[in-house]
């Protein structure tokens, strides 16, 4: 069976904001905040440290991360980390997007679109000279066009994308346990 599809914009479908300016230096600010970095976000869905961080003015609550919020590294964006829970007040730097869906879209579905959908690929350009750094612009991702199918299938395939997510994870931790078991084991082998 064909889904009927059309496409909107992901501006039309998710608030899209880019990260707030960096004040680590600044110890005077009344404002704490935790500031979540590419660093932060971990291949296997886990949000790692944070770093606190004070303003003088408070930040919109629109800036402040929450669960749900689908984050995006602005360069060399690879996996797209959906937020489960994170700190109080916390907000991203510079170099991640935030999006954040409407009831129309399931996130899972939009990171499903990024990682597995490819759909990046088409408004990546490259940066810099020697190495290849990938970046994305917000109007690029505010102009994005997202195939709106309905709902139930939206939450399949984001399933589907989490179940990938979690099979990824299991494998790079398989990974540096056979390695670390090696490291062990070998040494004690005669040949």
């Amino acid at each position: 069976m064909l889904l009927s599809t059309h496409n909107l914009a992901l501006s039309s479908v998710a608030n899209v904001r880019s990260g707030i300016t960096d004040e680590r230096n600044s110890d005077t600010g009344e404002y704490v905040y935790q500031l979540i970095q590419p660093t932060s976000l971990s291949t296997s869905g886990d949000l790692g440290g944070t770093i606190t961080v004070r303003r003088k003015r408070e930040l919109p609550s629109v800036d402040l991360v929450r669960a749900g919020d689908l984050l995006l590294r602005r360069l060399n964006t690879g996996t797209p980390f959906v937020i489960r829970s994170c700190p109080d007040n916390a907000v991203i730097s510079t170099n991640l997007y935030r999006i954040r869906p409407n009831e129309r879209v399931d996130v899972n579905y939009l990171a499903y679109l990024f990682d597995a959908g490819g759909l990046l690929g088409s408004i990546e350009h490259t940066i810099g000279s020697g190495t290849a750094i990938k970046s994305v612009s917000a109007k690029q991702l505010c102009d994005l066009p997202i195939p709106m199918i309905p709902l139930a299938t939206q939450t399949q395939l984001g399933r589907y994308w989490m179940l990938s997510r979690v099979r990824a994870s299991m494998m790079e931790q398989l990974e540096r346990e056979y390695n670390l078991l090696m490291k062990i084991i070998l040494p004690k082998v005669t040949l």
